[in-house]
């Protein structure tokens, strides 16, 4: 019966060890994207390096590779937190039908922009531009990059989806094409705006927004 109890007794501790590894391999991670996410708004994502990360996150640069493939692992992870909070901002806002679609559209629009082109938000789109056109001529990095946008794609094709449910009239066209065109209308905005502020003035993604979906709900009448 002793052995038996100190068998368990060791088996809990063993547990908890590797729980408490598990847990400190969590915060390594955070704090390893905390440095990233940090170096990357100050060097821009070319003049980053995996070294820089580790030395602001106060680990060795094995501590990122043993977590993270690499630079490019690093990034990813950055965009997917931010990709998961954009998306749980979209459910929150579209889940409900209790309220107009223009109320939730034009609530939407200035969360859109306030992430966008609100003040000091511009650099995440930088450094998105910057890794897009590294994926583009890195066959290895297109496929994770094309993963992320389909997600975004998928949820801008439920909202037109939904949009279409409400009004009682049919998509004009392949919902997923639609949200392609949705996300090239926000994006070429934000491209035109970093150049010249006054020609995209604030309100202009909403009010676009919504000239695109009345033009859907008038299209059956």
């Amino acid at each position: 019966m002793t052995n038996i109890l100190d068998t368990s007794g060791r088996l809990e501790l063993m547990v908890r060890k590797r729980l408490s590894r598990q847990e400190k391999k969590a915060e390594t991670r955070a704090r390893l994207l905390e440095a990233a996410e940090s170096v990357f708004a100050r060097r821009g994502f070319h003049a980053a390096s995996v070294e820089e990360v580790a030395e602001e996150a106060g680990f060795s640069t094995g501590a990122v590779y043993s977590n993270f493939g690499g630079k490019e692992d690093l990034f990813l992870a950055l965009w997917d937190s931010a990709l998961e909070g954009a998306l749980r901002v979209a459910d929150e806002t579209f889940g409900s039908e209790e309220r107009p679609f223009e109320e939730r559209l034009r609530e939407g629009s200035e969360y859109s922009e306030s992430k966008l082109f609100g003040e000091g938000r511009t650099e995440p789109f930088l450094l998105f531009v910057e890794f897009w056109a590294q994926a583009v001529r890195d066959p290895d990095l297109r496929p994770p990059l094309a993963a992320r946008q389909e997600k975004m794609r998928e949820r801008a094709a439920e909202l037109i989806e939904a949009f279409c449910r409400e009004r009682g009239v049919s998509p004009p066209a392949d919902p997923s094409r639609l949200a392609s065109a949705i996300i090239a209308i926000r994006d070429g905005l934000v491209m035109q705006r970093l150049v010249d502020s006054e020609a995209v003035p604030e309100g202009t993604l909403g009010a676009v927004l919504e000239i695109f979906f009345r033009g859907i709900a008038a299209r059956d009448r």
